[in-house]
């Protein structure tokens, strides 16, 4: 396994240059320090600093990857350029939550403060393993720090073995966790964030009624709302939506502004910066917090995706009466750019009042018109040429998520009930969307098109739709080169396979 690379012996020797476990676990600080360890993996370039979103926007219906191999679902199981580094650092923080908790229960410290710390890494590790199972099927499921080769030799878990000890950590997180932090400790894990992922644990389950309950609890504390507008103007209807996904504050009409990062819309989000480059600027998690979001795919960076003009097409026509005077549902303008939009109202900021130009800023091997505005806006650069690291943060959780998952599992457990259509119709009122009086398949599938399109959740959502008893859709139809009974999951990296000596399956069909 990636967690273990090192031999018995080789344990044996004490380095003199570096802390050991038994030198390390002393003290409160220490409990500290190996927690926030934790959540580190979060922000690096294997996961949400590239290579997440580089496969996942290439698995998306909605989205053109400039390159041909990924955009068709035609890698390989051997490929390594971006499957193992996922795979490797969900692995990493899966063994740095392991070291949390063998470690910190044995530290003498505040008794609350050392519960809260266990139960932030129960939460990561739920978090971690989320992704190994939808993303990688049946991986092995690790528990402990494995400390010699010997023991780390280890075969595949079932599905189910996986969601069963997901569901146990956050249970057990739930119970501790408080629903709000202090700004020094912003981006911790919360109750509402342990509670929507289990919530959506259940959604992926098929376990309607847990889901229902659990997402419910969520919309029930109060905690979280709607960056809602201030104004009629456009601009409030555009940017109370587009402040999910900047990491300024965007205006409003009335002078004020529109909170970004860590807003009450934000349940829970990978907290990024750009303050430290570390030795190479565009190798974001080594050495800094940010992301190479704006450099593979900004319309100042190498362009390297691209919206389809279907995308762009679901957004709905605004009522004749939309406060804003909008010809389009407003999450449109917030999500992609369109031939004449302003790429930059900053005065004094590069590209500032230039008009966007599809033949000049978006590749012309993908080019259907328009490019991906949320998350690379306003344009993250220290040069008109290089966008180095971006410090935005990726909000892996949202409010407005929560309550599309729950409309869709009422709707499963009991119906188009006046509470699903209620949930559902939240997100829509924020949008000035004229509400749904009913809730469908063909709801559900549009609404979470338009409001989390191009945030990564699209092929997930694709999957576990087709295993539905009575499928929604069917992304053999949708995703060019999805084969059923292979592209569900990726690959388990071959350097894994081959470390497990025949242990370690492969899913089906790679």
């Amino acid at each position: 396994m990636v967690l273990a690379g090192c031999s018995e012996e080789w344990l044996e020797i004490e380095p003199q240059n570096e802390l050991t476990t038994a030198q390390f676990y002393r003290n409160e600080a220490d409990a500290l320090a190996a927690t926030t360890s934790a959540y580190d993996p979060l922000h690096s370039v294997g996961l949400y600093a590239l290579d997440y979103q580089f496969i996942f926007y290439s698995h998306d219906d909605r989205v053109l990857i400039e390159f041909p191999l990924w955009n068709d679902l035609m890698f390989k199981s051997n490929e390594q350029s971006r499957i193992f580094p996922m795979y490797e650092y969900l692995f990493r923080g899966v063994y740095r939550t392991n070291m949390v908790l063998e470690n910190v229960p044995g530290i003498e410290m505040d008794e609350s403060l050392k519960q809260r710390l266990l139960a932030e890494a129960k939460f990561l590790r739920a978090f971690y393993y989320f992704n190994l199972r939808i993303i990688f099927n049946e991986p092995p499921l690790v528990l402990r720090v494995i400390k010699v080769v010997e023991e780390s030799k280890l075969p595949n878990n079932s599905a189910a073995e996986i969601w069963a000890q997901i569901e146990a950590d956050l249970q057990d997180a739930i119970d501790v966790l408080p629903e709000t932090y202090d700004p020094a400790n912003t981006g911790r894990a919360t109750k509402g964030a342990a509670l929507s992922l289990l919530g959506k644990a259940y959604l992926y389950q098929q376990k309607w009624e847990q889901a229902t309950e659990t997402l419910g609890m969520v919309i029930d504390s109060g905690v979280y709302q709607l960056s809602m507008p201030a104004g009629t103007d456009s601009i409030d209807y555009v940017n109370a939506y587009l402040s999910n996904f900047t990491p300024v504050a965007m205006p409003a009409s009335n002078g004020g502004v529109y909170k970004a990062e860590n807003n009450s819309e934000s349940i829970f989000e990978i907290q990024n910066d750009d303050k430290e480059k570390g030795w190479n600027v565009y190798i974001g998690g080594y050495g800094t917090n940010g992301t190479l979001l704006s450099a593979y795919f900004s319309i100042i960076g190498w362009r390297n995706i691209a919206p389809t003009a279907e995308f762009v097409n679901q957004f709905e026509e605004a009522p004749v009466d939309h406060p804003s005077g909008l010809k389009y549902d407003p999450r449109r303008y917030a999500s992609v750019y369109a031939e004449g939009d302003t790429i930059e109202t900053r005065e004094g900021f590069d590209h500032y009042n230039e008009l966007f130009n599809p033949t000049k800023h978006v590749n012309l091997i993908i080019n259907q018109g328009y490019q991906v505005r949320k998350y690379l806006y306003p344009l993250h650069s220290e040069n008109a040429n290089s966008p180095y690291v971006d410090p935005n943060n990726w909000r892996a959780i949202r409010y407005s998520d929560v309550l599309l998952m729950y409309a869709e599992a009422e709707y499963h457990a009991h119906g188009s009930t006046p509470v699903a259509v209620a949930a559902l119709n939240q997100v829509r009122e924020r949008a000035g969307m004229p509400p749904v009086t009913e809730i469908t398949p063909e709801v559900i599938i549009h609404e979470r098109d338009v409001e989390l399109g191009l945030e990564c959740l699209r092929f997930h959502d694709l999957v576990r739709w087709s295993l539905l008893p009575s499928p929604w859709v069917q992304p053999a139809d949708m995703v060019s080169g999805f084969v059923v009974g292979k592209n569900e999951y990726l690959p388990i990296p071959l350097t894994e396979i081959t470390k497990m000596e025949g242990l370690l399956k492969q899913n089906p069909g790679w």
